[in-house]
């Protein structure tokens, strides 16, 4: 008798069953479909991913299947490796991963039947033309106008403004029918394929060079966005050879308001499906994309992080815009990294990958550096922005300063509104901190209980810790040297637009974000105004504004954090912006509020005014004091109510690992320390940092570490994560 081993949909509970097969069933069961088993009196659904033909078990104890949902498997074998392959990176449950590649519907008992093909309604022409007069009912008779015209899928039905009981009424009078069809691939034809003959091609040394390697597993670099539309034209060839090739294209984006403009943008230009897939998207919806394009029916996806779970039939390229944006990395669940899982794709599928980009990540730098991946098009964006802006550092220290702006800064935003011109403030949400600073010796004063930077609460005067709610009165001195000159490194937007509008009530003051900058923008034209920025989201078109000025207030932040990639990821948001508001014609203002203008990065910043250049520059600084990527990382967080039981739990499993590699130079444990963003929950959380300077290494010497975990003290009172390639600390 076959023993089937079966895994839930549990993140927690990582354990695989063995069930039996009975012999009342006589389907064939395949890896990677679903069954129903009972487990104390409870129905679950499971997927089988083994079967074998004994068990440590005896069998008197084992349980029979009630149950097989499907009679064949719902991954194909790339995705299922695809699958196994993040499973044991991440150290996380298969099941879950399983799970969460199938859409919600197929996470309920759905039949098989519903999923390998598509059913249309289909009109019954024979008959139509005796029995259309006979039909009293409006809804009916346009139902049928329609299926004249053309053939209507079960599951879109609503687009048409009809339901399937309509449907059903005229199935019932023989008036149409349901069809099964099983879709193939409806791509570009010979007569829509643009500009992509084979002469073209050679004539085009870069598509030269992409379709020279189109069958293989290669990571291309573009410097530029497709969320920007840069070199859009290179993209469009591009897509075309893969479509002509009849493969699919998977369109990752970090965020779901930048798929809306590559979606418009394709769909005018494109005369193929393609189908937007993110949080958004309704279960209906999830269900029916997920089934066309593991049928190779859809032949375009564009979406966010989830989407690099979707199966399909014949995947020829994956894009993945703005790879440098941390909204890759997920934060909670599975903690993978969407841009490193995509390549980890590319490589099983053997097909090409493309990561775009005007400021790559200082990991994708690097893996340009040493050959790991290519430039497609032109090697760097090599802009001289000393050409195009002049720069200016304003220090603030001992300065007269109100809701972050200085009164320097203020009369030099007085002089360019006064000439009409319009003005960006640039807020940067990353790294947003609530320090209390002394302008003399720069301290900081923090928690006495957990170490964290306090807040300053203007209504109640106080200092309040946000993880342990610790609370003291506001300090009106520096506790170190004694000085009164302290200031709140704190940034609120509503204060500065209050602010400005006192300062300037006859000026516009707007605030951008990604929901409102497509109203605000008509409000702007030929009118001075102050434009606040807080979001990585800068859009060109503002190009059309007259503006003038460009000011980072209180950048300060970057210096204050125990986070060593800040100033990596200030340095993207400042090029992003240069970029983006690029004039030739015109020479802008730029200035950066600071307290430090003596600082190397600065130095760096301003006078090479090149990303490349500081982007290498940190490289020096991260190999120099060995931080990745010229090291590895993985994180072992511990969420509990009692303080006393993480500390307790983190120094066993430290000492654990001391133990066992106390000969390894290159390995390293830091803490139990605080985590520098902690949730303002009652939970305490602790955290301990694995380094090693071998990825395989580190890797070997946390395997199977949730299993140490659970044998450690106190496991069961606390909430044990693991967060490999960590980038928040």
């Amino acid at each position: 008798m076959k023993i089937i081993q079966i895994v839930l949909n549990n993140e927690v509970f990582d354990k695989i069953f063995d069930y039996l097969l009975p012999n009342s069933i006589n389907v064939n069961v395949e890896l990677g479909s679903r069954v129903i088993i009972h487990i104390k009196n409870k129905e679950y659904i499971g997927i089988v991913i083994n079967i074998k033909n004994n068990t440590n078990i005896p069998k008197c104890k084992l349980k029979y299947l009630k149950e097989i949902l499907d009679n064949q498997s719902l991954f194909n074998p790339e995705i299922w490796n695809f699958a196994n392959k993040i499973a044991t990176y991440y150290q996380y449950s298969i099941g879950a991963i399983l799970f969460q590649i199938l859409p919600i519907y197929l996470r309920e008992k759905i039949y098989s039947k519903y999923i390998f093909y598509n059913l249309y309604w289909v009109l019954n022409k024979k008959l139509l033309k005796t029995n259309f007069k006979k039909i009293k009912s409006l809804k009916q008779k346009i139902a049928l106008n329609i299926l004249k015209i053309i053939k209507i899928n079960y599951e879109k039905i609503s687009f048409y403004g009809l339901t399937n009981s309509t449907m059903i009424s005229l199935q019932k009078k023989n008036l149409c029918f349901i069809e099964k069809k099983y879709n193939s691939l409806s791509f570009l034809t010979k007569q829509n394929y643009l500009n992509n003959s084979p002469i073209f091609i050679k004539t085009n040394n870069i598509l030269n060079k992409f379709f020279n390697k189109i069958n293989i597993f290669i990571t291309w670099i573009i410097s530029g966005s497709l969320v920007f539309l840069e070199n859009i034209n290179l993209y469009l060839n591009i897509i075309n050879i893969i479509l002509y090739k009849k493969k699919q294209i998977l369109i990752l984006v970090p965020k779901i308001y930048y798929s809306t403009y590559i979606y418009k943008f394709l769909t005018k230009n494109l005369n193929v499906s393609i189908y937007l897939l993110n949080s958004q998207t309704s279960n209906k919806e999830n269900f029916f994309i997920w089934k066309n394009t593991k049928n190779g029916v859809i032949p375009i996806i564009i979406g966010t992080n989830y989407s690099i779970l979707t199966s399909f039939l014949n995947l020829g390229l994956i894009i993945v815009s703005e790879e440098h944006d941390i909204t890759y990395k997920q934060s909670n669940q599975c903690r993978y990294n969407t841009r490193d899982i995509a390549i980890l794709r590319a490589k099983i599928e053997n097909i090409p990958i493309i990561l775009d980009s005007a400021t790559p990540s200082l990991e994708t730098l690097n893996n340009i550096n040493i050959g790991k991946y290519r430039f497609l098009s032109d090697k760097y964006l090599n802009i001289l922005y000393n050409k195009y802006y002049n720069f200016n550092l304003v220090k603030i220290n001992n300065k007269k300063i109100t809701n972050s702006i200085s009164d320097i800064l203020l009369n030099i935003i007085k002089k360019h509104l006064d000439n009409k011109n319009n003005i960006i403030l640039c807020i940067n949400n990353i790294g947003h901190t609530n320090t209390i600073l002394c302008n003399v010796c720069y301290y900081t004063p923090k928690c006495s209980i957990c170490n964290n930077n306090y807040i300053f609460y203007k209504k109640k005067k106080r200092l309040c810790c946000s993880f342990c709610q610790n609370i003291i009165l506001i300090i009106k001195y520096c506790l170190k040297c004694k000085s009164t000159n302290i200031s709140i490194l704190k940034i609120e937007i509503a204060q500065i637009i209050q602010f400005l509008n006192k300062k300037f009530p006859t000026i516009s003051i707007v605030y951008i974000n990604e929901k409102n900058f497509l109203t605000n923008k008509n409000k702007l034209i030929d009118k001075p105004a102050i434009i606040i920025n807080s979001s990585f989201f800068i859009q060109k078109r503002y190009n059309l504004l007259k503006i003038t000025l460009i000011v980072f207030i209180n950048v300060d932040y970057i210096f204050f954090t125990n986070n060593f990639r800040y100033t990596e990821y200030f340095s993207q948001y400042f090029f992003r912006i240069l970029k983006n508001n690029l004039e030739i014609q015109k020479k802008k203002e730029i200035i950066i509020e600071t307290n430090f203008t003596q600082h190397n990065f600065f130095d760096k910043l301003i006078n090479y005014a090149k990303y490349y250049y500081l982007a290498n520059f940190l490289l020096k600084e991260r190999k120099l004091m060995l931080l990745p990527p010229f090291s590895n990382h993985v994180i072992l967080i511990a969420e509990a109510y009692n303080i006393n039981n993480i500390l307790t739990f983190l120094n066993r499993i430290k000492e654990i690992f001391i133990q066992n590699h106390i000969n390894d130079k290159d390995f390293f444990i830091i803490g139990p320390t605080d985590l520098l963003e902690n949730k303002p929950t009652i939970f305490f959380r602790k955290q301990i940092i694995l380094q090693h300077l071998s990825r395989s290494k580190l890797h070997s010497i946390i395997k199977n570490m949730t299993h140490i975990a659970k044998k450690v003290i106190y496991f069961n009172k606390i909430k044990f994560i693991i967060d490999i390639d960590p980038i928040r600390y």
